[in-house]
């Protein structure tokens, strides 16, 4: 089979301001000369928290899927040629599951955002950028886990080497992909670095980390958008990561009027 082993995952935010309906893409990111290979879009789940803020600036409300429909993405190459027009967002958001590949190196110059509603009020929008994405044929799929349980407050970062063992490193072996399961995982976000410091994935969504299986408890009768939603169908593969979890956390956006109410992480660390 053909497995997608993902090794640079990056996020930009993107505040949006009301009554502005352009805006260009960041230009100071370390993907600025790479290949890109695909582009998402985080927008809150229209079945999560209101109070959902940026893992970025734990200020900034984050964009509704709902609004999100609104926006699209223009996209040029380094020769100034155009290799996407009114991209829309529902296309490449984290809830699509094949979302349009790009291939392509990409102009932060000219290439832009835009909303065809002027937003009412100020959000941000999270970008997650892949590069050098490794596309493998292979059956050898990852045949040993390990899963941790933890609780995380609202708002609170936990460093991963606080949570899981060394069970994985004692083993000589490294991290392959990873799980996250059940309801609250929708405002966690893991960012995984190796042991040179450099980043793996940068405050991925737990949602974008979700098993492979059918429509969950939680999205039984509701809407066939909200079901299908609720899917993934490829598994978040890592290559191969040698992860320092001392250097590694996740973070709980959801801000609430609770604030020493917790709720349970459970992932699971392929390798």
């Amino acid at each position: 089979m053909k497995l997608q082993l993902y090794k640079n995952i990056d996020v930009v935010q993107i505040d949006i301001k009301q009554g502005v309906s352009e805006y260009f893409l960041p230009q100071n990111v370390d993907w600025a000369e790479q290949k890109v290979d695909k582009i998402v879009v985080y927008g809150v789940d229209i079945m999560a928290s209101p109070d959902e803020v940026s893992p970025i600036d734990g200020i900034n409300p984050l964009i509704s899927q709902e609004l999100l429909s609104s926006a699209y993405l223009d996209l040029y190459n380094k020769d100034g040629a155009q290799i996407g027009y009114a991209i829309s967002a529902n296309n490449i958001k984290h809830t699509c599951n094949y979302p349009i590949e790009i291939n392509s190196k990409i102009s932060l110059q000219t290439s832009k955002l835009v909303f065809t509603q002027t937003p009412e009020q100020d959000y941000c929008l999270l970008m997650y950028v892949f590069w050098n994405t490794a596309v493998v044929e292979t059956d050898d799929l990852p045949n040993h886990s390990v899963t941790v349980h933890f609780p995380i407050g609202y708002g609170e970062e936990i460093c991963l080497a606080n949570v899981i063992d060394t069970y994985i490193h004692s083993q000589s072996k490294k991290v392959k992909g990873m799980y996250f399961w059940s309801l609250p995982n929708r405002t966690i976000f893991i960012t995984l670095r190796d042991y040179n410091y450099k980043t793996i994935v940068k405050l991925l969504p737990g949602a974008m980390c979700r098993p492979p299986m059918g429509v969950p408890e939680y999205a039984q009768g509701e809407s066939t958008v909200v079901q299908s939603q609720s899917i993934q169908t490829e598994t978040m593969y890592l290559d191969c990561e040698d992860v320092d979890f001392e250097n590694s956390f996740v973070f709980n956006s959801d801000f609430r009027v609770n604030p020493t109410r917790k709720n349970t992480v459970t992932i699971t660390f392929l390798y």
